[in-house]
């Protein structure tokens, strides 16, 4: 299934899905969901026992940590 988030219809549809799920993993760069209008804090005031997983590259409030982490990205800090 692919969903334009960006589109009024495809944010609708996310936000049903997540009506009816119990977890949510993402792993867009930070503040990407936000933008969205489908951040963990959004999503979790529709519904509070929703698991809201976050998968990063790089850790949070650290230097690059705005950047997409990707494999090469990984390969290229750590040397």
């Amino acid at each position: 299934m692919a969903i334009d988030l960006k589109s009024a219809k495809g944010r609708d549809i996310a936000l049903r899905l997540v009506d009816t799920a119990d977890v949510v993993a993402e792993n867009f760069r930070p503040g990407v969901m936000e933008k969205l209008g489908l951040g963990c804090a959004t999503l979790r005031e529709r519904k509070p026992a929703l698991i809201y997983a976050l998968g990063v590259g790089l850790r949070p409030r650290r230097p690059l940590c705005d950047k997409p982490g990707r494999t090469c990205c990984a390969g290229r800090c750590s040397g």
